[in-house]
């Protein structure tokens, strides 16, 4: 998950004086549990998970809600991969029965969480093209930054920690493959691609784009993905 901001909802609060009603806790900004069948791994980058807030109890007097974990995540084989990102747990409701603030990461039951170092990057697109239009791409990164972008007509999830990120593409072609450039003093390149031409008698293609960015010692960085929808230039 790239760039994103994801907020859990708020506990709801007592509204009637006649029911003495208890306030709801806040929901985590991610919650994830693996199963014996499935293991988990949740990769972030760029991104926030805020925990809810929270619900008051009647008049403060009843038991107020807890707040919710930034991120929370449960069993022996469920693994957290965050680069630039912020976790925040929401403060708690007022009222009786000690309710707590969330925490910003909480791991349970042998769950393990990784924080890598360095600043994140991003691949910005339009995401609906007609074939043969011109199309504007923003990429954010670091100074110096060479940008290979490419592209394939299938997603996929392979973990490249050599890049720090995931590859989301299917297998991409050596002919996808461009040098974008180099990222300028700003910190963002601008480029303007025409979109390739569709085979005759197809109306839409699926296309699937990710940047790989090497910094200036060599390293590299996994943008998230670009989903761009190509249509037949009748529409």
């Amino acid at each position: 998950m790239h760039d994103s901001v994801l907020r859990g909802g708020d506990g709801g609060t007592a509204l009637g004086h006649a029911y003495l009603d208890e306030g709801g806790h806040g929901g985590d900004g991610i919650h994830g549990m693996d199963t014996a069948a499935i293991p988990l791994f949740l990769n972030l980058s760029g991104t926030t998970a805020q925990g809810g807030i929270g619900g008051d109890g009647e008049l403060c007097i009843c038991s107020g809600g807890n707040g919710g974990d930034g991120v929370q995540l449960s069993g022996p084989t469920a693994q957290l991969s965050a680069l630039d990102s912020f976790f925040g747990g929401g403060p708690e409701g007022c009222g009786s029965g000690n309710p707590v603030p969330g925490v910003p990461l909480r791991l349970e039951n042998g769950a393990a969480s990784t924080t890598l170092p360095g600043d994140g990057r991003t691949l910005i697109g339009p995401n609906v093209v007609r074939e043969g239009a011109l199309r504007s791409l923003v990429i954010l990164g670091q100074p110096g930054d060479l940008v290979v972008l490419s592209s394939a007509t299938t997603a996929g999830f392979e973990l490249r920690p050599m890049w720090s990120g995931v590859l989301l593409l299917g297998t991409p072609s050596l002919q996808s493959m461009r040098v974008l450039g180099v990222v300028p003093a700003t910190g963002t390149l601008i480029q303007n691609l025409v979109a390739p031409e569709l085979l005759v008698g197809v109306d839409s293609l699926v296309l699937y784009h990710q940047a790989l960015l090497r910094d200036t010692a060599g390293a590299g960085w996994l943008t998230g993905s670009w989903t761009e929808l190509l249509l037949d230039s009748s529409f």
